[in-house]
């Protein structure tokens, strides 16, 4: 968890924040005691601690990252985001 407290915090100090209009947050698994553990909750607190200070939708528990299942999410691609309904949808193609 300190991993990824540390890259927002530098994410944050580095102004990306400024410019950030959303953000998706996949289902984290990580290892504790030798079985599998849902971290998705952890990462949320840790992330909404962090983006306190900013007005952007964030969207946790999603279907993509490390976990299964995986779905494919396109990067720097228009998208929008529907936080009641926990949706995203790819607004251009990602196949040029």
């Amino acid at each position: 968890m300190e991993e990824i407290d540390q890259l927002l915090v530098h994410f944050r100090e580095n102004g990306l924040f400024d410019k950030t209009e959303g953000m998706l947050i996949g289902n984290i698994r990580g290892e504790e005691a030798n079985a599998i553990k849902d971290m998705t909750s952890e990462v949320e607190k840790v992330v909404l601690d962090i983006t306190d200070k900013f007005e952007f939708p964030i969207i946790a528990g999603m279907d993509f990252g490390h976990s299964t299942p995986n779905l494919l999410l396109p990067t720097w691609l228009e998208a929008s985001l529907n936080t009641e309904g926990a949706r995203v949808c790819i607004n251009e193609s990602y196949v040029k």
